[in-house]
């Protein structure tokens, strides 16, 4: 058997105790609907499985490694985003094809379970499985999610129904802290971004910042005033506190 010679232009390189995977990059056109994942011998450049290759379908474009293997995110040429899981030593797919609501921005594998971010959605899977740990999926219908991670624990705000979502990422359990008051929103402005600091949630629109505690008590709240002209021509902005 010859040394491997890899086809698609590789993209990632993930070493292991045994040899290396090469996989491709997402690509366009053809290379968007089918990938050559290649697992090889340090030494020898050959293939660690009884096949020279693993051919799939769909671009590969992030990865994360489970107990269960490889978790690869991939894209069809329809755009359409899916998970697999690949099995690191026969070299097939365990899954196939896990489909999820909108593009992937994260991978990633914790106690709790195996971790994906989308536009649309934020859900939890056992890899062995690929069934949600979760109750139902974090979902937006269109505003999308503010996702934050911090250490083992994940939060995420949707703005259509104003619930503060949070998942343990080490136990896989989830609930929900507390809801921002719609009452707070007194231009009826949208929420467009979120952000913890320390124990303090902070929520803003275009004129408002309110600010939470871990435990779900109304901090503060800030309105920025409209600008008031100056008799110098300028302009003067105030910053009520309430």
């Amino acid at each position: 058997e010859e040394a491997a010679n890899p086809v698609n232009p590789v993209d990632n390189i993930i070493y292991t105790p045994k040899g290396m995977f090469l996989l491709p990059s997402t690509g366009t056109g053809a290379m968007m609907q089918s990938a050559k994942i290649y697992y090889l011998d340090y030494k020898t450049g050959k293939s660690l499985w009884q096949k020279p290759l693993m051919n799939i379908k769909g671009g590969i474009f992030k990865y994360t490694f489970t107990p269960n293997g490889l978790a690869i995110a991939q894209e069809d040429s329809n755009g359409s985003n899916k998970i697999n899981i690949v099995d690191l030593d026969s070299g097939t797919v365990k899954s196939k094809d896990f489909g999820v609501d909108g593009k992937i921005s994260d991978i990633q594998n914790f106690a709790g379970g195996l971790l994906y971010i989308t536009d649309k959605e934020v859900n939890l899977l056992d890899s062995a499985t690929m069934s949600s740990k979760l109750e139902s999926p974090i979902k937006s219908n269109g505003k999308g999610l503010f996702t934050i991670i911090e250490k083992k624990k994940l939060y995420s705000f949707n703005p259509e129904n104003l619930k503060l979502y949070s998942i343990n990422l080490k136990t896989g359990t989830s609930k929900i802290p507390f809801s921002v008051s719609k009452s707070l929103l007194k231009n009826n402005d949208p929420i467009i971004g979120f952000e913890k600091i320390g124990s303090v949630f902070s929520f803003n629109t275009i004129t408002e910042v309110i600010n939470y505690t871990t435990a779900g008590k109304n901090a503060s709240y800030y309105r920025f005033e409209p600008a008031r002209a100056t008799g110098m021509g300028g302009f003067l902005q105030g910053l009520e506190a309430i």
